[in-house]
């Protein structure tokens, strides 16, 4: 009997664990959407407020924070009903197994000590069925984590090297284009493009949205592949160099640079290792961008994703990361758009120092 009890509770340990697992799974996503949105909103507040949906915003905010408590507190509940199930299965088959016995007590057929065994014999069991349910649920909520870490190593990479990519190991700066095309889900973007440039010269590409300024940019950082003809670096066909190289020798300044929530001076340190802050204050007196950086302070905190700078000074940080990186290639995507008259002329500056000795490529 005491067998058929602790395997009663076995099985419903097994059939509970799964969809506690499931359970799990759905707040942990609820959670990662929290987040996110949480995120976008940060990220979006001016266009929020623009918009004047602030009110639109609360509410569905508050609607997915109260879906991931709802899951939340079904997980709480689910354990706590198979609790209950467990310790009911239990103590019923603990009372048919004791109901023919206690007569016997009076009978002289069971001593008390016979009770007694019988008792601590079940709770041992009890205890040791709770820890192989734990040990149940555990292991398939770590199934679970198993499947999302399969999924997302199964997950194709769309741009790979070539089993023969060689390093580049110096950059001169020289980009040619040959023919090269490109296509979005069978839109073509891009078709028989052909250009060079070479270090000392400035190339801009002006032209409407969605014309594909921003794919060459992309193509050069391989981001992706050209799908018809080929790019090439130093003459050095960019498909036959492995990625890491290429992108060692090119910075890439994009529309809205994204900053860590650290301070000035800790995000312009990631752009090389051991510099020194003597040598970040001569790159940003190289390129005038010092006494805008003092005026910020290089020690105060820049913020989630650099939101308490101006766009204008976050595409300075981004610049000066570039060139401390010593890209020989720089490429600025639509960069003027976030500068200020005052600023610009800043701007302009740095970029008539610094093109005697890069190859660099702007989007106006």
């Amino acid at each position: 009997m005491l067998a058929l009890n602790s395997g009663c509770c076995i099985l419903i340990t097994v059939w509970s664990a799964g969809h506690a697992a499931k359970l799990e799974r759905a707040k942990d996503d609820a959670k990662h959407c929290i987040v996110d949105l949480r995120g976008d909103y940060i990220g979006a507040y001016e266009t929020i407020q623009t918009l004047q949906k602030e009110a639109d915003a609360a509410e569905h905010h508050d609607m997915v924070l109260r879906n991931g408590h709802y899951l939340e507190n079904k997980v709480i509940d689910w354990s706590s009903v198979v609790e209950v199930v467990q310790r009911v299965v239990h103590s019923f088959g603990l009372y048919i197994l004791l109901s023919p016995t206690l007569p016997g007590i009076y009978s002289g057929m069971h001593s008390p000590v016979d009770i007694m065994a019988l008792l601590a014999i079940s709770v041992k069991l009890q205890k040791t069925s709770s820890a192989l349910a734990e040990c149940v649920r555990r292991s398939q909520s770590a199934a679970q984590s198993d499947k999302r870490r399969q999924d997302l190593a199964l997950e194709k990479i769309t741009v790979v090297d070539h089993t023969e990519a060689s390093e580049l190991l110096t950059c001169g700066g020289r980009i040619e284009f040959k023919d090269v095309g490109f296509s979005y889900d069978n839109k073509q973007i891009l078709r028989s493009v052909k250009f060079s440039c070479r270090s000392g010269e400035v190339v801009a590409f002006v032209g409407p949205s969605g014309a594909g300024k921003s794919t060459i940019f992309s193509l050069i950082f391989r981001h992706y592949i050209p799908h018809t003809g080929s790019i090439y670096i130093d003459g050095e066909d960019i498909q036959l160099l492995k990625g890491i190289s290429l992108r060692r020798h090119v910075g890439l300044v994009t529309q809205n640079p994204g900053l860590f929530n650290r301070s000035l001076m800790e995000n312009l340190r990631l752009a090389r290792d051991g510099i020194t802050d003597e040598e970040i204050y001569r790159v940003a007196q190289y390129l005038g961008f010092h006494d805008a950086f003092q005026r910020v302070g290089y020690e105060i905190k820049v913020g989630d994703r650099g939101l308490s700078l101006s766009g204008g000074q976050r595409m300075m940080v981004a610049i000066t990361m570039v060139v401390i990186k010593d890209a020989k290639i720089i490429l600025l995507d639509e960069a003027t758009a976030a500068f200020d008259p005052m600023t610009e002329n800043i701007f302009q500056s740095a970029i008539e120092t610094l093109k005697y000795s890069k190859t660099m490529i702007m989007i106006a």
